[in-house]
């Protein structure tokens, strides 16, 4: 089960990637198909965090939520049409690079 939402969660993610160039093309509904898939990506971290047992890799976990939050405000800045709404992606993807690497290193152990 845990490998078919890292499956939904790595779609979302693709997704989110998709609807952040779908903007940057112009198309005015690109900021719903963001919210959506970061509120998928949110929804699959949050389930794979509670099935986690390990202290360690539940706080990254956790990080990585509040990754997908910042996916969500990004959605929201777009939507009110702010123009500072590529800030809260570039520190989600920030994040998300060092947490990914430290899930890796963590799971290694």
């Amino acid at each position: 089960m845990t490998n078919k939402i890292s499956l939904v969660a790595t779609v979302a993610m693709y997704a989110v990637l998709i609807a952040v160039m779908l903007h940057l093309a112009g198309f005015g509904w690109a900021w719903m198909a963001l919210a959506a898939s970061a509120l998928v990506l949110f929804l699959c971290r949050l389930y794979i965090r509670a099935r986690e047992t390990n202290r360690n890799l539940m706080r990254l976990l956790s990080i990585q939520m509040f990754s997908a939050a910042l996916m969500l405000a990004a959605a929201y800045l777009i939507y009110t049409s702010r123009r500072y709404w590529i800030l809260p992606l570039v520190i989600s993807s920030a994040v998300e690079l060092y947490v990914s690497f430290r899930i890796s290193k963590e799971q290694q152990k």
